[in-house]
């Protein structure tokens, strides 16, 4: 009946996808409105973590809090702002931001040392948890330099 021109609607389409050309407006809309509310819990899920990276670390200083529920939150905020990143750059911007306030708590762990109101333990968990920011740090700007070179 058709002949098989005939059957391809615009632009080469197959008639089946004569719907996706009407509708994917209503798509493209529904997948950006939930793109944006995604975007919005991250923001506002970092927005609790440093809450409570803060608070963690007013009580570490103080001598109440610990070290392992301060690094524990650390990472967490660390990987909720990495999740946010979408791009390397900005992931490295974050892995260099973390890794300063990494450092000046390995800082504070070792003054806590060096007056013996903190464990050894602590200063090499705060050590270790900098390290650890280090090397992902280190392995970031290697993918963005290879990325650069193709």
């Amino acid at each position: 009946m058709f002949s098989t021109s005939t059957r391809r609607a615009w632009f080469g389409l197959p008639i089946a996808a004569l719907p996706l050309l009407f509708f994917s407006d209503a798509a493209v809309l529904q997948a950006q409105e939930a793109a944006d509310q995604i975007k919005s819990l991250q923001k506002e899920r970092i927005e609790k973590l440093d809450q409570v990276v803060k608070i963690l670390t007013q009580q570490f200083i103080s001598g109440r809090g610990s070290m392992e529920s301060l690094r524990d939150a650390g990472r967490e905020l660390l990987k909720a702002e990495l999740d946010l990143s979408a791009n390397p750059k900005d992931r490295i911007a974050v892995l260099q931001k973390s890794l300063e306030y990494a450092k000046a708590v390995a800082r504070i762990a070792k003054g806590g040392v060096d007056a013996g109101k903190t464990a050894q333990t602590e200063l090499l968990q705060a050590e270790a948890f900098e390290l650890e920011i280090r090397i992902h740090l280190l392995k970031e700007q290697q993918k963005l330099k290879a990325s650069e070179k193709k």
